[in-house]
């Protein structure tokens, strides 16, 4: 590999780093930039990283497990009882199979801001009560 190819792949997989630890990075920054003011801003911070890395992990096991239960039990069975209906099938599961990482990590950024900014509106009262 030269070395452009190299750099390329270095950015590529520190871009993908950093977007997998925005749940934990977007807080995190809410709650420095917020400086002194804020009560309890480490537990901010472990709560809205928990609330984005928690909700994207149910989203995932919700939508993947079927996806991977047709990929691997229904389609095979289709290949051979009707081949029409996997000549269709087939491809649209192989495609999602195939574009998982890159899919997953703009969702994974987007509930990482959703829930620090919802966090981060109601974080004085929240503070209070706990």
């Amino acid at each position: 590999m030269t070395a452009v190819e190299w750099t390329l792949l270095i950015t590529l997989f520190a871009t993908a780093w950093l977007l997998a630890l925005s749940p934990l990075l977007i807080p995190l920054f809410l709650a420095l930039r917020g400086g002194p003011r804020v009560p309890r801003r480490w537990l901010f911070v472990v709560l809205a990283a928990s609330a984005g890395y928690g909700f994207f992990g149910f989203l995932t096991a919700l939508l993947w497990v079927p996806i991977s239960f047709i990929g691997t039990m229904v389609v095979p069975q289709l290949q051979v009882d009707l081949p029409g209906a996997a000549r269709i099938l087939g491809p649209i599961i192989d495609r999602m199979f195939s574009v998982q990482s890159w899919f997953w990590l703009p969702v994974l950024v987007g509930f990482s801001i959703w829930f620090s900014l919802f966090f981060w509106k109601r974080w004085p009262r929240i503070a209070e009560v706990l």
